[in-house]
């Protein structure tokens, strides 16, 4: 009982509070994506692979199979199919700092709730903010820890999430509460990554990267504090730990423990075990000019390759599923 009481209390401290501080680093609440922002784009210097315009498209030809279609359309071009009346009641798994997903789906009139979950007290806080000059009643944002979380039976039709459920440890506790909450019929959207825990990159993924940053020239290889890249390490568990206690807690186990609950009805495999340690701190200097362009159209060739062939796995996937019958 005294526990309890402890726990509820520490959870329910603010995040910048001394007592916040320590929760997070023992529980590894997602202080950091407070401003998710600077993580990925300091400066507006692009830190990371995803954030690349033309990586976006790459990655939309290998979840939707046409690079000029918005990923989100095509979600909800694929939900009319499974839910042709409409009146859809979503649960959203993580939030995004700017625009959202929220917000399109909900303008597409095919949803009439949307409820939003992420541990991060800023993030949900400026998002609430936003949401106050728009006129969308059905969407609401929820601090909370998905680890623990727990949801109603058959309170949605629809769960979405993209790039959280790499964060969550509990996974078993995490989609058997999804399972619960979906209607029988009702759909599971994931994009996540499921590669190495806690993204130590493998022997074969940093030599092929390192192989490939003695062929690229160095002005492309330029952090954005003017130092060069001329290797990608493995980083160490400590500090992966250190910095962000919940990144890539279990990724490796996403799909396994998630079999165990659903039934998969897409599912796309969309690399990125190649571009992602390749590009790592250096991603903004291939849209500075035709020629970075260039470079990089040749290595999501590379990429697309080495996946297809089998000799390097794919870090990312993009699925959607459908939660089993109760035993």
């Amino acid at each position: 009982m005294l526990l309890g009481k402890i726990r509820a209390w520490a959870e329910a401290t603010p995040d910048r509070s001394f007592i916040g501080r320590v929760r997070r680093r023992l529980s590894g609440n997602g202080w950091i994506w407070d401003d998710a922002k600077s993580v990925y784009a300091p400066g507006n210097f692009k830190l990371y692979w995803e954030t690349l315009a033309a990586v976006e498209n790459y990655q939309r030809l290998l979840m939707s199979g046409n690079r000029d279609l918005k990923i989100q359309q095509y979600i909800l071009d694929t939900l009319r199919g499974y839910f042709p009346g409409g009146n859809l009641r979503c649960c959203m798994l993580g939030c995004t700092e700017t625009g959202g997903p929220e917000t399109y789906f909900m303008k597409s009139g095919l949803f009439t709730k949307i409820d939003v979950f992420d541990i991060a007290e800023g993030l949900i806080e400026k998002k609430r903010a936003q949401s106050r000059g728009e006129d969308f009643d059905g969407i609401e944002y929820c601090r909370t820890n998905l680890n623990r979380h727990t949801f109603e039976p058959s309170s949605y039709d629809v769960a979405y999430s993209w790039g959280t459920v790499h964060h969550i440890e509990n996974l078993e506790h995490l989609f058997s509460q999804v399972r619960q909450a979906l209607i029988p019929g009702g759909v599971f959207i994931l994009r996540d990554f499921v590669g190495p825990d806690r993204i130590r990159f493998t022997d074969r993924q940093l030599a092929l990267a390192n192989a490939l940053l003695e062929c690229i020239p160095a002005s492309y290889r330029r952090r954005a504090d003017g130092s060069l890249k001329n290797r990608e390490v493995r980083v160490s568990e400590r500090r992966s730990k250190r910095y962000d206690p919940s990144e890539a807690v279990r990724s490796s186990r996403i799909l396994t423990v998630m079999k165990n609950h659903f039934t998969f009805d897409i599912f796309r495999e969309t690399g990125g075990a190649l571009l992602h340690p390749l590009l790592n701190g250096i991603a903004g200097n291939f849209e500075k000019d035709e020629r970075g362009a260039e470079i990089l159209g040749a290595l999501v060739e590379i990429e697309t390759t080495l996946t297809k062939s089998g000799l390097l796995p794919s870090d990312y996937v993009f699925l959607i599923a459908r939660p089993k019958e109760a035993l």
